[in-house]
């Protein structure tokens, strides 16, 4: 799912990278995969920023980048690299330096739970109901 979501924001089909970014990251955090986890933050910080949410982008970029830093998987900078080559905007490229700063310490501040609900747009209460609001 997190491939499709990366090849779908590729081809600026923001809505499915959306759809299949936030499926991908249900299964990741259900499954207990902190680097998926990581993987689909970025993913959906991209659709973000794409779709006019400069603030939802700036802070799940610097939760990304902080499950990043304290897991050492390294994967947050895999999907940069890959919108890179796709030519897609990311956060940093958007946002001022000072406000991505500020964004991205609110995101790295956030617990895991609380930081896949925010992705997901829904409550803590919501998270492990399984996959009904996907389908």
């Amino acid at each position: 799912m997190h491939m499709l979501a990366l090849s779908a924001i590729g081809q600026r089909h923001f809505d499915d990278g959306l759809a299949n970014g936030r499926h991908a990251l249900r299964h990741f955090y259900e499954a207990g995969d902190v680097s998926g986890v990581t993987l689909t933050l970025d993913d959906l910080a991209i659709v973000a920023i794409a779709t006019g949410d400069p603030v939802r982008a700036g802070r799940l970029w610097g939760a990304a980048r902080h499950l990043q830093l304290t897991t050492g998987t390294m994967l947050a900078d895999y999907v940069d690299q890959n919108f890179d080559l796709f030519g897609i905007a990311r956060p940093r490229d958007l946002i001022e330096p000072a406000e991505l700063d500020r964004l991205a310490s609110e995101g790295a501040a956030m617990g895991l739970d609380e930081v896949v609900a925010y992705a997901l747009g829904e409550d803590g209460a919501a998270l492990i109901t399984g996959h009904e609001a996907d389908a």
